[in-house]
């Protein structure tokens, strides 16, 4: 799942099992969620607009939740939109496979 609110991608790796069984039908399943706020307004159009970042979504925040998206099955974890390198070393240091 790629550039959606972290809070989104929990409940979507679920519906994922939930709706193509245990092993996600043989398909890999991650999460790259967006550092977007949650007040986009009904006329943004993508490229033609900055957006800030939300000052909630920490490295070690990225982190905590992509071991929570390992826990429920991904196999895949990252960050898309607004995301440091910081955040992606996090989130490598916490979740890395042996």
């Amino acid at each position: 799942f790629n550039c959606a609110p972290p809070e989104v991608m929990g409940p979507a790796i679920v519906e994922s099992r939930e709706t193509l069984g245990a092993d996600f039908g043989g398909l890999r399943v991650g999460a790259y969620p967006n550092a977007f706020p949650d007040d986009i307004t009904d006329g943004y159009a993508p490229n033609d607009t900055i957006l800030g970042r939300r000052g909630d979504l920490t490295e070690a925040r990225l982190a905590d939740l992509a071991e929570e998206w390992v826990a429920l099955g991904a196999t895949i974890a990252g960050g898309c939109c607004g995301m440091h390198p910081e955040h992606i070393a996090a989130v490598a240091e916490r979740v890395r496979q042996p």
